[in-house]
């Protein structure tokens, strides 16, 4: 029964993203101190209890230290997996409230997860003071990333996870998940729980029509979304099947349909991939 239902299934079911495909993107030569994948960047946000005016300066002068070590680094936006850096200023007693006596940074990676924390104080010395903290600073960012990334030039791995499926009876699809787990994993795709932390998520529905002269409709969608909510794509599958094939457990259909499932779903993390080349700009820059 399930060579039969995988010969059916294969000839069938077909597999379409929403959308075509991005050529790929010419990579900018950049003659970079520091090596990142061409995703990683660094937005540099907010610098809380400053005034306008100090809170302007200290954001674009660590954006151009940034540069000088290689970063990708923007004031105005990042990538999805842009790290992100913000500050916090603790000002000191004196009447114009606009001398810091102390920094607090904060280096959270792209899914927010707090990957460094760095205290300065600040002395005499006015203007030229914060700019050597500040290349101190940037010199601390720039490690990090570098302890962090996959390595030099490599790109980084999307990570994926799957939803259960919705739609249907868990017992029935339990094994079409398991089955589009191990076909995007031999893929060369990482594959991780539900509960861990992911790049992406593909979400699956299912609709069954009434049975006619023994057969079914089947539909089958996937969603692959990226973590902060904004889809990437859609893969759509449909196919009358026999209908004792769809009571219980689905083990004579999972392995055909996951099979092209998988083969959609891996072009969407292909564009995922594309939407996170840089676009033209300045060298070293992430993409706005």
């Amino acid at each position: 029964m399930r060579a039969e239902a995988a010969g059916l299934l294969a000839a069938a079911l077909f597999a379409a993203a929403c959308q075509p495909l991005p050529q790929v993107m010419e990579r900018d030569k950049a003659s970079a101190l520091l090596a990142l994948p061409e995703s990683v960047g660094v937005r540099v946000g907010p610098v809380h209890g400053a005034t306008p005016e100090l809170e302007d300066r200290l954001r674009r002068d660590l954006e151009e230290a940034l540069h000088r070590r290689g970063l990708p680094a923007s004031r105005r936006a990042g990538n999805r997996l842009s790290y992100r850096v913000t500050g916090r200023v603790e000002p000191a007693a004196m009447a114009d409230g606009a001398a810091p006596s102390g920094l607090v940074w904060e280096l959270r990676d792209w899914d927010g997860r707090l990957a460094a924390r760095f205290e300065q104080e600040v002395g005499g010395g006015g203007p030229e003071a914060l700019a050597v903290l500040l290349e101190e600073l940037a010199d601390e960012v720039a490690g990090r990333l570098r302890a962090e990334s996959p390595g030099e030039g490599d790109p980084v791995r999307l990570k994926i996870s799957i939803a259960p499926i919705s739609g249907a009876a868990p017992e029935a699809t339990e094994p079409l998940l398991r089955a589009l787990e191990a076909a995007l994993a031999s893929g060369g795709l990482d594959v991780v729980p539900p509960a861990a932390p992911s790049h992406l998520h593909v979400f699956g529905s299912v609709e069954a029509g009434p049975a006619h002269a023994g057969l079914r409709e089947l539909r089958l969608g996937w969603s692959v979304v990226w973590s902060d909510g904004n889809e990437v794509g859609r893969v759509d599958q449909a196919n009358a099947v026999p209908a004792e094939w769809l009571e219980g457990a689905w083990t004579s259909l999972a392995d055909a349909a996951a099979e092209g499932a998988a083969s959609g779903i891996a072009d969407l993390v292909f564009k995922a991939r594309m939407e996170l080349r840089p676009t033209g700009g300045a060298a070293g820059r992430s993409r706005p």
